[in-house]
């Protein structure tokens, strides 16, 4: 099942977190670095992280409809838990 599966995904996710932050670090400017960071880092319930990232992305890119709508997701989710 599903379950048995977690240990694996957890470390694809872990081994993509580290690739993705090597790739910021090589080329910080680049927006889709940025964007996938924010987007590992959003996956793992690393809210903060994610924001940062994804506001980094934005800058770079602020016209990008796809950086955006990650940013509007965090937003909603954020909205959402203050709710509760």
């Amino acid at each position: 099942g599903a379950d048995t599966h977690a240990p694996f995904i957890a470390r694809l996710i872990k081994e993509a977190q580290s690739l993705a932050e090597k790739a910021c670090a090589k080329n910080s400017e680049d927006p889709a670095f940025q964007d996938t960071r924010g987007w590992i880092y959003w996956k793992q319930g690393m809210k903060e992280s994610a924001k940062q990232a994804w506001e980094t992305a934005i800058s770079l890119a602020p016209h990008n409809p796809t950086i955006k709508s990650h940013l509007v997701l965090l937003e909603e989710k954020q909205n959402t838990d203050l709710r509760r």
